[in-house]
């Protein structure tokens, strides 16, 4: 029997409240869900997502990156290119005079088109389309989208002389094989650089220079590197001997970025050396047996503002790529205590159209009302060098950007709580 002063019995402790995360009835709901709805929603949130980012990329007048066309060629890969060689020249004796070296080291299927006739590529395929002219001022032709898709994911491209670099501006705006890192050569001796292929160290002098051709009667084209092309993945085949160049820097007129060869020369394959006949041939080789790959280069867009800049001997041009999300003009205005040049360039249909604005000490550049896309802006020096020489300047970039597009965050939701275990049936927030 209790006597009746006993304290009454204790009451069991309080616990704290347990504070409930904003998600923790939508996730409940979605685990209560029968696995069969769980996966249809999963299915139509992973749509959504997909048409969501398409879509922002489309109004911001971006094209798609390469990520969405390896997705695309992942499952719609179109068909393969063939092993044929087909030569894109209106210099028909230079073009015969390189089909017939391929000939004679046993390339089967080779053929020569006029430029004017470029658009049977697509249905062809190709293997490797070489283009190239010994004529300064030949023109390209204009390219449809099915011509230039072919040329940049679907065959490999071999480019000679300005003429090939000129192509390479077009399949992809700013290349580092393009006319913007060349410069003029005014010899055909090489040697093999650190990335030539296992077969041309096989079949030419490692350690010593060799002439590509017999003469050098005409100059050619080389990639100059003073140390920015390793960021732009281009590789380094084979260098020219130069000698005495004031502003150092090293010069490539056999050059590959991706899919895209640079052959710096276009004289007549006859007067091509026993070495130099052996070089082009294990390029071609090598484009044919390489596996297609990603040509895109990389850019580091800049966001409007003011940045400021130094040239000088060996660096005598900066570059700034600009991509444009909204309607509006494109203002650039640079200051120096020296000449410069400043040129506005666009990537627009048939690839980049230059515009030099002005060579002063104070520039502005002004591009008309703009609707998206991706410019180029270059300040250069063009004046004499020395290898001291600095020049330092500001430029202002102003054109029409916005932030980037994110994922709406119930997109995001959706996903994630459809990700989460599907065995659960409580959840701890």
């Amino acid at each position: 029997m209790s006597d009746e002063h006993d304290p009454p019995p204790a009451e069991p402790a309080k616990q704290p409240a347990r504070r409930r995360n904003f998600l923790q009835g939508p996730v409940d709901a979605v685990l209560r869900l029968p696995a069969a709805v769980r996966a249809l929603s999963a299915a139509l949130a992973l749509i959504l997502l997909l048409l969501t980012s398409l879509t922002g990329l489309l109004n911001t007048g971006s094209e798609l990156p390469s990520s969405w066309n390896r997705f695309i060629n992942t499952f719609h890969p179109g068909p393969k290119p063939s092993d044929s060689v087909v030569f894109v020249s209106s210099d028909q004796v230079m073009a015969i005079s390189y089909l017939a070296v391929l000939s004679d080291n046993g390339f089967g299927s080779i053929d020569l088109l006029d430029p004017s006739q470029m658009e049977q590529l697509v249905d062809r395929r190709p293997g490797v389309v070489i283009l190239g002219d010994s004529q300064a001022q030949a023109q390209l032709p204009v390219m449809s989208d099915r011509l230039r898709q072919l040329l940049t994911t679907g065959t490999k491209v071999i480019g000679m002389g300005t003429l090939g670099a000129a192509l390479f501006d077009q399949l992809q705006p700013f290349s580092p094989l393009g006319m913007r890192h060349a410069a003029g050569v005014n010899t055909t001796e090489v040697r093999l650089a650190a990335n030539s292929s296992a077969s041309m160290r096989a079949n030419l002098p490692i350690d010593a220079p060799f002439r590509v051709y017999q003469a050098d009667d005409d100059t050619g084209i080389a990639i100059h590197d003073a140390g920015s092309l390793d960021i732009l993945q281009a590789h380094r085949l084979a260098e020219a001997s130069i000698e005495g160049s004031s502003c150092g820097g090293h010069y490539y007129p056999v050059m590959q970025q991706g899919d895209f060869y640079m052959w710096g020369y276009t004289q007549v394959a006859t007067g091509l050396t026993d070495m130099g006949r052996r070089l082009f041939v294990d390029l071609l080789s090598d484009a044919l047996k390489n596996p297609l790959t990603d040509t895109t280069v990389s850019n580091n867009f800049y966001e409007p503002g003011t940045y400021t800049g130094t040239l000088g001997c060996g660096y005598s041009i900066n570059s700034y790529v600009l991509r444009l999300t909204g309607a509006g003009q494109v203002n650039v205005h640079v200051t120096s205590h020296q000449s410069l040049e400043l040129t506005l360039s666009t990537a627009g249909t048939n690839g980049v159209t230059p515009r030099v604005e002005a060579v002063s000490p104070h520039l502005t550049g002004r591009a008309a009302q703009q609707s998206g896309g991706v410019w180029l802006v270059t300040v250069a020096y063009r004046s004499a060098a020395a290898p001291t020489t600095r020049v330092s300047y500001d430029v202002d970039l102003q054109y029409p950007a916005q932030p980037a597009r994110r994922f709406p965050l119930g997109v995001l939701t959706i996903v994630f709580i459809v990700a989460l275990d599907t065995s659960r049936t409580t959840s701890s927030w």
